[in-house]
């Protein structure tokens, strides 16, 4: 399998430029399109973790920056031999139905590589969803933003770019009461309880008396001493 992968951003902005027909409503919505985004994360990353098959990840960017060594890369993977022709896909005369029919005629280009910040003014709702999963664009995306952003992932169920974006706000202010939180809840959620001890230790120490963290954090105690205290397994001699 071979997952591609590009800015989510450039996609984004990529559909919503096109008209599509019936069924693709979301592409007239940024803030829409920005949730296929973490979703579309989501999905990958169990599919991943639960299908047995070798998996090889591509980037645009750097597909377009090296065109035969990320080619002679996939092909390698896929076990076939090389051919040039893979370097002249754009002299194909067969036919070509999907909505990038004439980009396919054309040599390889890089324009379209970060394009998204051509319209940045404009394309706020597009930005805002993607956070935790592009590069930290920290000129432009304030600390409460991310936290939006992270409030909203989670009240989705979109665990993993929550925690992206929780993890960048505390990179950026360590001692970020409600991000240390959310964090050592998410962790918490997931068995990691050592560590969300550490992080809501740190939470109440900003806030003293907050009950929902204090709550939190005997739970996350609770979830530590039951796993201290749980059996290893005598291991069996070889005779």
């Amino acid at each position: 399998m071979i997952i591609c992968r590009r800015d989510p951003r450039d996609v984004g902005l990529s559909c919503f430029f096109q008209r599509f027909r019936d069924g693709m409503a979301w592409t007239y919505d940024l803030a829409d399109t920005a949730a296929r985004a973490s979703e579309i994360e989501r999905l990958t990353d169990y599919w991943r973790s639960v299908l047995p098959l070798r998996m090889l990840e591509v980037h645009y960017e750097a597909l377009v920056g090296d065109l035969e060594g990320e080619s002679r890369r996939m092909i390698d993977f896929l076990g076939l031999a090389w051919d040039d022709a893979c370097l002249s896909f754009h002299a194909t005369e067969r036919s070509v139905q999907t909505a990038s029919f004439w980009q396919v005629r054309q040599k390889v280009y890089a324009s379209s590589v970060g394009r998204w910040q051509h319209y940045r003014p404009y394309v706020q709702p597009l930005l805002d969803g993607p956070i935790g999963l592009v590069p930290d664009d920290g000129d432009t995306t304030s600390v409460p933003q991310i936290l939006a952003a992270a409030r909203s992932f989670m009240s989705a169920g979109h665990i993993q770019p929550a925690e992206s974006a929780c993890r960048l706000v505390i990179e950026r202010e360590p001692g970020n009461v409600e991000a240390l939180y959310e964090l050592g809840r998410v962790v918490r959620g997931r068995g990691d309880a050592r560590q969300a001890v550490s992080l809501l230790r740190r939470a109440v120490a900003g806030t003293p008396g907050n009950g929902a963290m204090l709550v939190e954090l005997a739970r996350a105690y609770q979830g530590w001493a039951i796993f201290a205290r749980r059996p290893t397994r005598p291991v069996k001699r070889l005779r």
